[in-house]
């Protein structure tokens, strides 16, 4: 389950403008449209490379927002994978409820936030070593 970027929500805020409107409108209030767009990018970065890592194990992905985010997703998943920081691990864990059900937290923009329900953040700069040892403890 991946996170909502400030970035994307201001996109559905805005549905009705184009970029260069939403840019526009966004300087006018104060935010830095540029900043908005760079740790969006981050974000979806490291989303992208879970999914890559997971798929190159072979590993079947869905990848789901916060509103796809539903009990028949859950249930389809082994394990759930969240890509954010600490509020999306919190509601990634809040609709499951098997207790038996594994839970793991990327922090997808480390330098801005710490992550600590998440996976150090040195994990987060290198996913395929996670996602390695995470596969090694899995399996045993």
């Amino acid at each position: 389950m991946t996170k909502l970027s400030r970035y994307e929500f201001e996109k559905l805020r805005h549905s009705d403008l184009n970029e260069a409107q939403l840019e526009e409108a966004l300087k006018k209030r104060g935010s830095d449209y540029q900043m908005l767009l760079y740790h969006h990018n981050i974000h979806k970065n490291c989303e992208a490379t879970v999914k890559e890592m997971l798929e190159k194990h072979d590993i079947e992905t869905k990848v789901v927002t916060r509103f796809d985010y539903n009990e028949a997703n859950i249930d389809w998943a082994d394990v759930v994978v969240t890509a954010g920081g600490d509020g999306t691990f919190l509601l990634g864990a809040s609709r499951i409820m098997d207790p038996t059900k594994t839970l793991i937290g990327f922090n997808s923009d480390p330098t801005r936030s710490e992550g600590y329900l998440c996976l150090p953040k040195k994990y987060s700069n290198n996913v395929s070593d996670a996602i390695d040892k995470l596969l090694k403890v899995l399996s045993t």
